[in-house]
């Protein structure tokens, strides 16, 4: 795979570089490039929970994000949690089209996001993953997409209405709690695209470590 890479580089003349996801792979790389140059790119790095914590908010650390929580349950006492299914497709469909519809930022990243998580909403089995939402009334203001792989859950997707008071923190805690497995040791909810508050969002649970990624420059 290496060599192909290399070799369309060159016959198109551009420059040789790669997206690395660990440091053990970059080693791998660096001993192959000699004077190659890697970047880190905070933006893409991964942030990595410890599973109870985010399933359950306890400690002194998750305080705020507790308070969070139980503040929508005092608001909202009749908020359900369920399993994405057949019932429930259309709905969130319309959820998530008004939720886009809101959204000022557009550029080819996030229309391409949105893109895939209709195709995501209406095929979740061919993607291998499982969604919850998170109801008030009855109506969708929040829903999560995910997979477990190994020790640790990969939460891809978490959108919420912001006008519900405490939706993100609910639907975090209530999408580890209810998808909870044995052995799952680890929540890994992605990167923050250097969105300041994304990445604030983020550091405010607690991550015990980030998962580093590189553009790796191969100057051979």
């Amino acid at each position: 795979a290496l060599s192909y890479a290399e070799n369309d580089a060159k016959a198109h003349k551009i420059p040789l570089c790669f997206f690395v996801f660990n440091e053990e792979n970059l080693d791998k790389l660096k001993s192959r490039y000699e004077k190659s140059e890697a970047e880190e790119k905070r933006g893409n790095f991964d942030y990595v929970y410890d599973y109870e914590s985010l399933s359950t908010f306890k400690g002194k650390k998750l305080s705020g994000q507790r308070n969070h929580v139980n503040k929508f349950k005092r608001l909202y006492p009749d908020y359900t949690f369920e399993e994405v299914s057949e019932k429930n497709k259309e709905e969130l469909r319309d959820f998530f089209l008004r939720f886009s519809s809101q959204n000022e930022k557009t550029n080819s990243a996030i229309e391409a996001e949105k893109k895939k998580i209709f195709e995501l909403i209406e095929n979740p089995s061919d993607y291998r993953q499982f969604g919850g939402v998170l109801k008030v009334s009855g109506d969708i203001v929040g829903f999560s997409f995910g997979e477990i792989i190994g020790k640790t859950m990969f939460v891809h997707i978490e959108k919420a209405n912001t006008e519900y008071a405490g939706a993100y923190q609910m639907l975090v805690s209530s999408f580890a709690s209810h998808f909870s497995r044995e052995g799952v040791v680890y929540i890994n909810r992605e990167d923050d695209v250097d969105d300041e508050g994304l990445r604030k969002s983020k550091l405010s649970y607690h991550p015990i470590f980030f998962v580093k990624k590189y553009i790796l420059y191969a100057n051979n």
